[in-house]
């Protein structure tokens, strides 16, 4: 169905909320980030390829006036492009989470020093553009066990970046377990931002996490210290029906909290059939909905990495990273940091060299793993040719893919389908209610012949 548009990367997504259902559609341009509500007849007459309405060539026009993917300056396609280092400074943790991703990779291994401010200088001094940079601390471990490492590597980083006249971003995710005063001080004065993962229920957090009340400690330190962290919970079986008792106890215990990220476990033991998969999913989309709508009135932000690719087009899910691992291999995921990690040779393109006593330093690439690395995306997969969502989906997240059996692969398709254009059918409802102060279902007279094109800033 809307093949002419489909083939112009202009999607046609169903609104469900009428009465019967089935009057009202949004028309979509991913690349434009633009969108117009339509009756279905009218989405009808602009799947031609003669259309002889002004109006509604105009609409075409507007959506489709675009720079393809494949031809915009602005993308990965060497690890000199990655505006990200993400750095993993050790495999240790002192909690021991029921679904972990890396729990695999245990060790006492912390990342030399040496390798890291390589590492850092190869990354300030490979950007041409004057662009924001980001370094990322996180696990792997526990990244606040290794504090003397990531303290150091921040000082030299900020001084590195102030001597080449760019600025840096630093985020440290952290278990919130570990947080003196001599921490809060470094972390205040460097304006590093926090994110902790928690799972915000005491019953659920000490089930599969730990220490729950040492974390409530902590981020109430943080406040009082003006640090404001986000949130990071994982959502499993054991609390995806209570998503919105946790936004409301998270509210009202730490009203100060804006930023939060509820993300759908990635644990193929946790789901022994694939049908139990795409029933949790199912739940997870309308509780994170419900809670949207909450989150929305106060003028908060609830994310997840499904939420994230309904922002902007992609070819890929994920651009790839520029990771360093605590053994000092490169990496494309930071989920992948270590040999008994899944899809490892797949993954780690390079190592980085330094020795601090002759001076010889180096970072050593394997373009080729590099290449089809970043050539898992929406242009390799059959899949994808048709699919409506393509431009946001990416192709599918790389690590999900291998970290799943092959027949759970259609459950994940479903889901992200089905996530991304409720996301989007919502964003541009409010965006309708903003501009005309009705929603799109209480004005469709007007939608009839009255063609606004709205536009996500």
């Amino acid at each position: 169905m809307y093949k002419i548009l489909n083939k112009k990367d202009l999607f046609v997504y169903p609104y469900d909320m009428t009465v019967p259902p089935g009057k009202l559609c949004l028309l979509y341009s991913p690349m434009t980030r633009k969108a117009v509500w339509l009756t279905n007849e009218t989405a009808k007459i602009l799947d031609d390829e003669e259309i002889t309405d002004r109006a509604l060539q105009h609409i075409i026009n507007e959506l489709s006036d675009f720079v393809p993917l494949k031809n915009r300056a602005r993308k990965v396609r060497n690890i000199e492009d990655y505006p990200l280092l993400t750095v993993l400074p050790n495999q240790k943790c002192n909690l021991n989470c029921s679904y972990c991703y890396s729990a695999k990779g245990r060790s006492d291994i912390e990342l030399d020093i040496g390798k890291l401010k390589y590492a850092i200088d190869f990354f300030i001094n490979s950007k041409k553009q004057d662009r924001p940079l980001s370094i990322s601390y996180m696990g792997g471990g526990e990244p606040m066990l290794s504090w003397n490492l990531v303290h150091d590597s921040i000082i030299y980083a900020g001084q590195k970046a102030k001597v080449n006249a760019k600025h840096i971003d630093f985020t440290i995710i952290t278990n919130g377990t570990l947080m003196t005063d001599t921490m809060l001080a470094f972390i205040r004065q460097n304006n590093i931002n926090i994110s902790i993962s928690f799972d915000i229920l005491e019953e659920i957090q000490n089930k599969q996490r730990g220490q729950y009340q040492t974390i409530i400690n902590n981020i109430q330190k943080l406040i009082s210290h003006h640090i404001i962290p986000q949130i990071n919970a994982t959502i499993t079986p054991d609390n995806v029906e209570r998503m919105l008792e946790m936004y409301h106890q998270l509210d009202e215990k730490f009203p100060e909290i804006t930023n939060m990220m509820f993300e759908p476990v990635t644990a193929a033991d946790l789901f022994p059939k694939s049908t139990d998969l795409s029933r949790f999913l199912k739940i997870y989309t309308d509780n994170f909905l419900a809670i949207d709508r909450e989150v929305h009135v106060k003028g908060k932000s609830l994310t997840s990495f499904p939420y994230l690719r309904t922002v902007y087009p992609t070819e890929r899910a994920c651009a790839g990273e520029f990771c360093l691992t605590a053994n000092g291999k490169l990496s494309g995921c930071y989920c992948i940091s270590t040999s008994n990690d899944t899809a490892y040779h797949k993954v780690i393109y390079g190592e980085v060299f330094a020795n601090t006593v002759t001076g010889n330093h180096k970072i050593a690439v394997d373009r080729e793993i590099f290449r089809n690395l970043l050539d898992e995306n929406v242009y390799s997969k059959e899949k994808c040719k048709d699919c409506t969502v393509k431009w946001n989906c990416g192709g599918g997240c790389f690590y999900l893919y291998n970290a799943y059996p092959e027949e759970y692969r259609d459950v994940f398709c479903d889901f992200t389908k089905d996530f991304v254009q409720k996301i989007i059918l919502k964003r541009f409802e409010r965006l309708y209610e903003k501009r005309f102060g009705v929603s799109p279902i209480e004005n469709i007279s007007r939608i009839r012949s009255d063609y606004t094109i709205l536009n996500v800033k």
